[in-house]
């Protein structure tokens, strides 16, 4: 695990779409899982910019999403299968085939996240994967919790998250209550993790996760700890809670 510190939330957006950019450049045959969200709007538009400014291909990458909120069709305005289409997907001209999105309005959701599970496994698993944070810890959609799933599998969305979300809905009572996810077995197979957080609001929870290195499912994002490959890109506001030897034993790790 390496850390990168950046000024502020638009340094951090142009850092990490150079990351996806170089990531396809050199690899433009493989898997790549990406969240939903305000933090990577800005990401995937820098990144949709320098892909078409730079004409890079990308009919060779496969994109997978990572969550989905239980039951939007994935044409519904608010699914993430939508945003992703609308923000990445369409700008590029990718094509469907080449997308993929857990089917959380399918009538039996425990089939449906085995098929997105082997889906995921048959094609090779990830190769990259572009992960936030909740302020309670949470990657993808995997929740605190006593032990955490390994692989796909329906979520009840924490009453703190749904609020944090609300901003993209009508009205919080809207938000959808449960949601379809990778599980934490599949983040930590990727071959590589690129982990972006921003803002104030995220300080004290990755104070808590980098302060220690320790495992704990009460703490999800902790289980980054065992990936052999995670460049971590936060804003000063976001690393603003982290003491000086801590940054600095990270940012000296290859």
């Amino acid at each position: 695990m390496r850390l990168i510190i950046v000024k502020d939330a638009d340094e951090l957006s142009g850092l990490v779409a150079r990351e996806l950019v170089d990531h396809i450049e050199h690899h433009p045959a493989s898997n790549v899982c990406l969240p939903t969200g305000g933090t990577v709007t800005q990401t995937y538009a820098r990144f949709c910019e320098l892909v078409r400014d730079a004409e890079i291909p990308v009919l060779g990458i496969r994109f997978f999403g990572m969550d989905e909120y239980v039951p939007l069709h994935r044409d519904d305005p608010h699914s993430f299968y939508r945003y992703l289409h609308l923000n990445v997907y369409e700008k590029l001209g990718i094509a469907p085939g080449h997308t993929a999105q857990p089917s959380a309005d399918a009538p039996d959701l425990a089939a449906a996240c085995r098929d997105y599970t082997k889906l995921v496994a048959d094609a090779g698993g990830f190769d990259l994967t572009l992960l936030g944070v909740g302020t309670d810890g949470h990657i993808a959609f995997n929740m605190p919790a006593a032990a955490l799933h390994l692989d796909t599998h329906p979520e009840d969305l924490s009453e703190e998250t749904r609020q944090a979300n609300a901003r993209f809905f009508d009205r919080l009572e809207d938000v959808p209550h449960q949601a379809i996810t990778i599980g934490i077995g599949m983040i930590l197979a990727s071959k590589r993790i690129v982990f972006a957080a921003s803002g104030a609001s995220k300080a004290p929870v990755l104070r808590r996760f980098l302060s220690n290195r320790l495992y704990d499912p009460q703490l999800p994002v902790s289980a980054l700890w065992l990936h052999a490959d995670t460049t971590l890109v936060l804003d000063v506001a976001a690393a603003s809670e982290l003491d000086a030897d801590v940054i600095a034993a990270l940012q000296s790790r290859e």
